[in-house]
């Protein structure tokens, strides 16, 4: 549900949280908790740095009642500290169990982690072990139960070797695990035989039965089973685990595998020898569970295996959110269908910290599934409303057998906004209305009250000292992307999310949701211009507000010498972001450099110290793929064009020493009169010296030459470039001994 707060027109969602226990405060069955951004009538709000809900999440939430805001439901909610309230449970991590999104911690064992936050609010929230007198243990013991499954199957072809977790869960909570035995058959066709006395396979001990008191013993019962034994004494001294009703990692096996192939399984035996488990009663009294059960207990040995990556179309480099889709070419995928494949990859809003779990049948992320040919749509609006990350892509192909998975390097180049309208993801143009801005221009407004914030006041920091940071960060974007951005001056009330201007403000870290958020973007979208034949978009940007938490201590500078100090932020750096998600841009990252030396602009987070001052390539090619498509929309007629009668001002004015970016900064002796050129007038030189320069190319955006000719005489000489589409180019010329490129504008 969507409503809006009327004393700054915010959007917000009402989410209902359904209670599973409440820990500290009242008791409640389902509260509704808040989060910025939504969409009513047509308008879309959405904040690039807040907390993120989605359906089915679970997870521990530390909230505040919120009494600023009336909500005709009842009492409502926010969370504690924004990002910091949110403690996330993983299901399909290999590696851990949960993710502290505000600490940006990984929790290896959420049991752990549920105890600690009893201890940070008072309260005893360990498993407590069952206590039985002799009357209840013959009852008791009737009903039983131990189950064991599989999981995180993973085949690794480099290295010959399958690898696998081992869970276990009692039906009954608080009994304390004493053993375990397990007998592990497995084929011989694919495995040699006698595998532990080759050192074939290697077992070790996770969460459940990590304490010394647990011994693990691994041995060959016959030619094709292992047994796989944890024990302990029967002793009312020791430390036993509390067994719990969901799985817990038990053990992780690591298996060599000789000959590759569908020949075999592997598979438990189905526990018909009794006491092969035990749980402790009383000192000298354990006793064996009743019944044992076994949850997808087959491994197959047919590995996925992924011959080749392709995207379509393919011209624009791989990138999520622009209708783009990649095919992944290899076998044994399995033609599911129904949503049991599944396909897990990085999400760009952490840094790859996690993962996105998109499943075969979600229409929205794929439009097919064969066991040898799967085509994903890559999607800025992944699970959790998350863009899809650079890094390690999982296929985890599920049947009749639990197939082992295979992995593949994919890099997402950038990733731009998008809104799902008509059951399709669709971009937001970067186009103005006429009657707000008549050139179609960018235009901007510092927040008037810089000078009388008590806090920034403290830090030192003046109006003046943020303009000249701020005129900085969008000329370099100016600059990198050719579109107008114009510094309209300073502007009273800048927090308004409804006045239709572009802002840049200082607000506290309460009204940001965290106190380790530096930054976000809050962006008005009229997502009410263009229906489901449109070409590309869903509407467009009304304005962008770009929130700066003053509660941060600020490095304010532009030099290129400056060097920040461990305990500040670069708010240059920072600002360089924020306007990147204002021209359209979602959280993107490096496919291997992830965290501090990440290059991208849009990479999620910056840390005390660091410089981040120049818009990659990626960054470029973004912005200039969102004005080359919103060119298009304003000029073709409906219904493939929605924006007929709206901008976008493609003729910077300039800002700096000069309207463009030299890319090579070399002398030349070949002078370009003019970079901006409109279109059916030509593109004109003069040559100083003669010089055989050779050929000069024009380039498309994405890198494919266009147009040549050649200098053959001094003074001027035209490149006739009437033929072109409006955009943006890029012109190489040979200068002396290097390469001298500049921006070309055709209007």
């Amino acid at each position: 549900m969507f409503f809006a707060n009327r004393e700054n027109e915010n959007i917000w969602t009402a989410n209902i949280l359904k209670i599973n226990r409440c820990v500290k405060g009242g008791e409640y069955d389902n509260i509704i908790l808040l989060t910025e951004g939504g969409t009513i009538d047509g308008i879309s709000q959405t904040h690039s740095h807040s907390p993120k809900l989605s359906v089915g999440q679970q997870g521990v939430f530390l909230v505040n009642e919120e009494k600023s805001i009336l909500f005709k439901g009842g009492k409502v909610f926010r969370l504690y500290g924004g990002n910091i309230g949110v403690i996330k449970k993983l299901s399909k991590d290999r590696y851990k169990e949960g993710f502290w999104v505000g600490g940006e911690e990984s929790i290896k064992s959420w049991r752990s982690s549920i105890e600690d936050i009893g201890s940070w609010v008072g309260k005893n929230l360990t498993i407590k072990p069952l206590s039985l007198d002799d009357s209840e243990k013959n009852s008791f013991d009737l009903t039983s139960e131990l189950c064991i499954k599989f999981d995180n199957v993973q085949s690794d072809l480099d290295n010959n070797q399958i690898e696998f977790d081992i869970y276990a869960k009692s039906n009954t909570q608080g009994l304390s695990l004493k053993g375990v035995e397990l007998f592990l058959d497995y084929p011989i066709q694919n495995i040699t035989p006698y595998i532990v006395s080759i050192n074939g396979i290697v077992v070790t001990k996770e969460t459940m039965v990590t304490d010394i008191l647990y011994q693990l013993t691994v041995e060959d019962e016959t030619n094709d089973r292992v047994k796989i034994k944890v024990e302990s004494n029967c002793d009312n001294s020791l430390n036993y685990y509390v067994l719990d009703t969901i799985y817990e990692k038990l053990v992780n096996v690591v298996v060599d595998v000789s000959n590759w192939g569908g020949v075999g399984t592997i598979n438990f035996d189905s526990f018909e020898l009794e006491g092969e488990a035990d749980y402790y009663v009383a000192p000298e009294t354990c006793l064996g569970f009743s019944n044992l059960c076994i949850e997808e207990g087959i491994i197959g040995f047919v590995p996925c295996e992924v011959s080749s990556i392709d995207f379509s179309p393919n011209d624009v480099g791989a990138a999520a959110g622009i209708g783009q889709t990649m095919t992944i070419t290899g076998s044994d995928f399995i033609s599911a269908g129904n949503g049991d494949g599944e396909i897990t990859l990085p999400d760009a809003d952490n840094g790859g910290q996690t993962t996105l779990t998109i499943s075969d049948g979600q229409d929205q992320y794929f439009s097919s599934w064969n066991d040898d040919e799967i085509v994903v749509k890559l999607s800025s609006l992944g699970p959790g409303v998350h863009p899809f990350g650079s890094g390690t892509w999982e296929i985890v192909p599920k049947g009749d057998d639990l197939n082992s998975s295979c992995e593949f390097q994919v890099e997402i180049g950038y990733a731009i906004d998008n809104s799902f309208v008509n059951d399709q993801d669709r971009m937001i143009a970067l186009a103005k209305n006429p009657y707000d801005i008549a050139d179609g221009a960018y235009e901007w407004y510092l927040d008037a009250g810089i000078n009388t914030d008590p806090v920034l006041s403290t830090q030192g920091i003046t109006f003046t000292d943020v303009e000249l940071v701020a005129q900085a960060a969008f000329c370099m974007w100016e600059n990198a992307t050719g579109i107008e951005t114009r510094y309209m001056g300073a502007l009273a009330n800048a927090d308004n999310a409804n006045d239709d201007k572009n802002t840049v403000f200082f607000t506290t870290s309460t009204a940001l949701g965290g106190t380790t958020i530096l930054g976000d973007t809050r962006a008005k979208k009229d997502i009410s211009l263009c229906d489901g034949s449109a070409l590309y978009f869903a509407g467009r940007y009304v304005e962008t507000d770009i929130r700066i938490n003053k509660d941060i201590s600020w490095f304010l500078g532009t030099g290129d010498n400056d060097v920040i100090p461990t305990n500040k932020v670069d708010l240059y750096s920072v600002l360089l972001h924020e306007i990147g998600h204002s021209l359209g841009h979602e959280h993107a990252m490096d496919l291997i450099d992830n965290g501090t030396n990440d290059e991208r602009i849009m990479y999620y987070t910056l840390t005390n110290g660091q410089k981040k001052r120049n818009i990659d390539i990626f960054g470029e090619i973004g912005t200039e793929l969102l004005i080359e498509r919103t060119n298009e929309s304003i000029n073709l007629p409906p219904p493939l064009g929605c924006l007929d009668g709206y901008l976008i001002n493609m003729i910077p004015t300039g800002c700096g020493p000069s309207g463009t970016k030299e890319i090579y900064n070399n002398r030349c002796d070949l002078n370009i009169i003019s970079n901006i050129v409109q279109k059916g007038e030509a593109l004109r030189f003069s040559s100083l010296t003669y010089e055989n320069f050779g050929e000069i190319i024009l380039y498309s955006v994405i890198g494919q030459p266009v147009l040549k000719t050649s200098v053959t005489h001094l003074g001027e000489f035209n490149f006739f470039v009437s033929d072109l589409p409006s955009g943006i180019y890029f012109l190489e010329y040979p200068c002396k001994h290097s390469l001298g490129v500049q921006k070309i504008f055709i209007h």
